[in-house]
């Protein structure tokens, strides 16, 4: 992917990324910088077809786009090769939930709305690798998306400590 001269790209879920983290390539043109910031970002983390973050996923990155250049700034081989053990080791202390109820990298520092619609859309879901909404028991979880999840992240609902 290069340059394509006009705003924005093709790929919706990398466009959005990469606009969110450069506005110029959406407000005035997609140029080979914003395609290299997409191979970087799109490509190397920051989907969900990246893996989880607290695990050993096996793919360039994780998820969570932040996390990843948390992570990949201190150790580009998470991004530039595989998300190891190091790579998930290194996440949970750098990009773990501010508390407990929190599901990382939806709305840091408050357990709300928005993190009970991702747990209610993950229902169900199971392991390996921990799906991101398995909450209970934290950090590890019993890798299904059920009632316990619920009624941990009710227990924790509101500001973090």
């Amino acid at each position: 992917m290069g340059g394509n001269g006009t705003r924005g790209c093709e790929t919706g879920d990398c466009c959005n990324t990469i606009c969110d983290i450069d506005p110029y390539c959406c407000d005035v043109v997609w140029d080979d910088q914003c395609a290299i910031e997409a191979a970087q970002f799109c490509a190397n983390g920051g989907n969900e077809t990246s893996g989880d973050c607290f695990t050993n996923n096996g793919t360039p990155g994780c998820y969570s786009l932040p996390c990843t250049q948390t992570i990949c700034e201190v150790d580009p081989y998470c991004c530039n090769t595989q998300w190891d053990q190091l790579c998930a080791d290194q996440a949970l202390t750098l990009c773990s939930p501010a508390c407990p109820g929190d599901i990382p990298f939806v709305t840091p520092g408050i357990v709300d709305v928005e993190d009970l619609l991702l747990l209610l859309g993950s229902w169900g879901d199971t392991g390996p690798p921990r799906p991101r909404a398995d909450l209970d028991p934290a950090p590890t979880g019993d890798n299904v998306v059920n009632v316990n999840d619920l009624l941990y992240l009710l227990a924790s609902w509101g500001n973090c400590p």
